[in-house]
């Protein structure tokens, strides 16, 4: 767990330095990884893990697509102050989540969430949210057909090349 918020303060300062939208994409959906790794683990149910993920990385691919097709070749570059502030922060966290305090609060804070088993046993779906949910599935479907309409196959892609 130690490991997961260390990667999460560094990916979230890298965050700030970077100004490429294809890094910061990138970025993002590690910091998606670690934020689905850490709640499936909390929860000790992958579910919400697995939607979060899989919204984050349709998200990320119409970014990557609307990147391509603006700037398809611009140079990636790292900023040149990117690896000592990365180095200096770094090694604050380390010393910052070093702290026998710290750790003892959230091992036990780990312990209480793990202790109590109403967390895993939460349904999914009731028969109260019967009706909002064939809403929700309705309205996907809808805008998947709106979508398939104007992506018409004869027309070829929305790229033009």
């Amino acid at each position: 767990m130690t490991l997961f918020t260390m990667l999460m303060c560094f990916l979230s300062l890298s965050f700030l330095l970077m100004s490429h939208p294809l890094s910061l994409g990138m970025i993002l959906l590690l910091q998606t990884i670690m934020v689905a790794l850490i709640t499936g683990n909390m929860y000790l149910n992958f579910w919400f893990s697995y939607l979060l993920f899989l919204i984050m990385v349709g998200g990320m691919l119409v970014m990557f697509i609307y990147m391509t097709s603006i700037a398809a070749n611009e140079k990636f570059e790292t900023p040149k102050k990117f690896y000592s502030t990365m180095l200096l922060m770094l090694m604050v966290c380390s010393i910052i989540m070093s702290k026998e305090s710290l750790l003892m609060m959230l091992n036990s804070n780990m312990e209480l969430i793990e202790s109590t088993p109403h967390l895993t046993m939460n349904k999914f779906f009731s028969s109260k949210k019967n009706t909002l949910m064939v809403a929700l599935m309705s309205y996907m479907f809808l805008s998947l057909m709106v979508v398939v309409n104007i992506s018409e196959k004869h027309k070829g892609p929305l790229r033009q090349i």
